[in-house]
């Protein structure tokens, strides 16, 4: 196992233990425990956060992280899950972001519920970022209004090598 799937097991395990222990507390002073271990598990998960993302070298995963350290990445991965795709206001600060970055050269927002907006957002981005070279907009429903932003952003953009819009509903 890799150091990030140990901590993500770490972390997991303690999550269980925390939730055994709440389910136990019934006193007042059970009740300070349980706040003072969820501070613990907030301190370990700043930890764990820290290990996973030197183990991930130039690979941010992280809105909060990326926002932070903008300038500490080379490669952004959003993806969102099945079922819990990113807040897009957390998308939007990331775009942002995006607009002033000069090292991320791969950006990857697959599933994160990007609509004819959010299309226009990145649009906007690559109108003024030089250094994006790899995009994957998979599973989005862009659409054909967003199909049109990003196409005419391209005009502006010469860095862009490699565009994925597999299923994001633009015709």
């Amino acid at each position: 196992e890799t150091a990030m799937e140990e901590s993500i097991i770490i972390l997991d395990s303690l999550r269980d233990v925390i939730t055994q222990l709440y389910a136990l507390s019934s006193s007042e002073e059970s009740i300070q425990n349980w706040h003072n271990l969820r501070l613990v598990c907030k301190q370990v998960k700043r930890i764990s956060d820290e290990i996973f993302f030197s183990v991930l070298g130039n690979d941010c995963m992280s809105v909060e992280q990326f926002c932070k350290f903008p300038n500490a990445y080379n490669r952004l991965i959003l993806r969102g899950k099945l079922y819990s795709p990113p807040l897009l206001e957390d998308i939007e600060r990331v775009l942002n972001v995006l607009k002033q970055n000069q090292t991320v050269t791969h950006v990857d927002l697959t599933r994160c519920n990007l609509d004819e907006r959010g299309a226009k957002s990145i649009a906007q981005v690559l109108e003024v970022n030089s250094t994006i070279k790899f995009l994957n907009l998979t599973s989005n429903y862009i659409g054909v209004g967003g199909g049109i932003e990003l196409a005419n952003a391209l005009e502006y953009n010469s860095s862009l090598k490699t565009l994925w819009l597999t299923s994001t509903h633009i015709g």
